[in-house]
């Protein structure tokens, strides 16, 4: 009786790390439980070798450095794949933070026509923005989620609003005028008109 309680004595030690061992395969926080519980049994296969006396279990603390390391293994990958997860709702809100955006643009191209019957003229952000300022017109950012400016050109009678995502798999947003009629007496024609269209 006196070495079965002297036995589990000495496998106290390994018993504590071969709980631990299971608990460290918890989602997130295992991770840190597993780190821990691997330095634990390291540090008492050590020990049971300078003092076999008093540290047994010796199987059990192999098994539950095993484990700790698939827990740690384990932990990197829901880390990384809840990183993942988040970075794409990011992405997600940013397109569309984008779209929102390049419509608003759009509508106060047109607002403008609405008052003066003409887009306003220019082929930069500045030029454009100076018009529809000077008429009270009020507009997001051109510029998308990310803090790249958009491309616009308008003319009398077409504008075209483009967005382009370097490096992304979402295709460009083009929007063009909703009023492409000529400007008389500028184009005698619909087929001059056509000419003078943006591509």
């Amino acid at each position: 009786m006196g070495t079965f309680t002297e036995d589990r004595n000495r496998e106290r030690f390994s018993n504590l790390s071969f709980i631990l061992s299971f608990i460290s395969l918890l989602p997130f926080l295992g991770g840190f439980i597993a780190v821990l519980n691997l330095l634990y049994s390291f540090l008492l296969l050590a020990l049971s070798k300078k003092i076999p006396s008093k540290i047994g279990g010796l199987t059990k603390l192999r098994i539950s450095i095993l484990i700790s390391f698939f827990a740690i293994g384990l932990s990197l990958f829901e880390f990384d794949s809840f990183f993942k997860f988040k970075l794409n709702e990011v992405e997600e809100i940013k397109y569309k933070i984008t779209l929102m955006r390049a419509y608003s643009a759009s509508e106060a191209l047109e607002e403008f026509y609405s008052k003066k019957g003409n887009y306003p003229q220019g082929d930069s952000l500045d030029e454009i923005e100076k018009q529809l300022q000077d008429e009270g017109i009020n507009y997001l950012p051109f510029v998308d989620g990310w803090g790249n400016p958009f491309t616009i050109k308008s003319r009398m009678w077409d504008y075209k609003i483009e967005v382009t995502f370097k490096g992304k798999e979402n295709e460009p947003i083009i929007i063009r005028a909703k009023n492409r009629t000529p400007v008389y007496p500028l184009v005698i024609s619909q087929e001059e008109f056509s000419k003078l269209l943006l591509d």
